[in-house]
């Protein structure tokens, strides 16, 4: 099981592509590919529930479970994790975050029926996140991310100039929210493009396909998706799970 919300809280719409929920059990197994974004992710079984967060992933994952689990998920957009944690040391890491939620216990009560409480739970992470955070500092951030975010392939120097920066500092400043270079973010734009296309129409042909997705060409398509997920388009097709989940986790102090 596995489904996705928008988030309902109006700060929170620019910063959030989705929220989400899944439930694994015994024998499952999820293909996981890079997608660009981190999550907060909340890791539930019978008896406890733990709090993590997800770093960009740059690799795919292929994970088989041994138990039963509840995952609840906020996924945020390209770039705006940054806004609370430093992106350029996370990637391809799952973050334990339970020392800073200070109501990581109500969480917890609330994950034996997330689905009942979903906006309870995604309401309480956000509660600790926002604590202290001045909302138009805040919003000046958002718009400079959003700025940066704006960037196509081969014209870094233009959105540089446009920001009154050189290129260096644009480039520097962008592996720093995004945990990847301007490059890497026009390759997973239109990766992630094809992954939606193909959703709706598994029958579509790989040169349709590439045009559709800003790929020059059906050999650009087959490059990047075997650069970023490891399989050719089909194979991928066939294979892919879109949850990210479980990384092998590495303790974070509060503070």
């Amino acid at each position: 099981m596995y489904f996705e919300k928008i988030t309902k809280l109006p700060l929170l719409q620019d910063l959030v592509e989705t929220t989400w929920q899944s439930q694994i059990n015994v024998g499952d197994s999820a293909f996981v590919t890079p997608d660009g974004t981190s999550d907060i992710i909340i890791k539930a079984n019978s008896n406890s529930a733990s709090i993590f967060l997800c770093g960009v992933m740059t690799r795919p994952s292929h994970f088989h479970y041994d138990e039963n689990r509840k995952y609840f998920g906020i996924r945020f957009r390209p770039g705006f994790s940054s806004l609370f944690f430093n992106a350029t040391d996370k990637t391809n890491q799952l973050i334990l975050l339970d020392k800073i939620f200070s109501k990581k216990n109500q969480i917890e009560d609330l994950m034996q029926s997330p689905v009942e409480n979903h906006f309870l739970i995604e309401a309480l992470i956000f509660e600790q996140l926002l604590k202290g955070v001045n909302e138009t500092y805040l919003r000046e951030k958002i718009k400079l991310v959003t700025e940066y975010s704006k960037v196509q392939y081969g014209e870094v120097n233009a959105q540089a100039i446009k920001m009154n920066i050189s290129r260096r500092q644009f480039s520097s400043n962008f592996k720093k929210y995004f945990g990847y270079d301007p490059r890497y973010f026009s390759k997973i734009k239109k990766f992630n493009a094809f992954l939606k296309r193909v959703s709706n129409n598994k029958k579509a042909s790989l040169s349709e396909l590439a045009i559709d997705c800003g790929f020059y060409d059906q050999s650009d398509l087959c490059h990047t998706v075997k650069e970023i997920s490891g399989l050719t388009p089909r194979y991928l097709i066939s294979q892919v799970y879109n949850t990210k989940i479980d990384y092998e986790p590495i303790l974070l102090s509060g503070g």
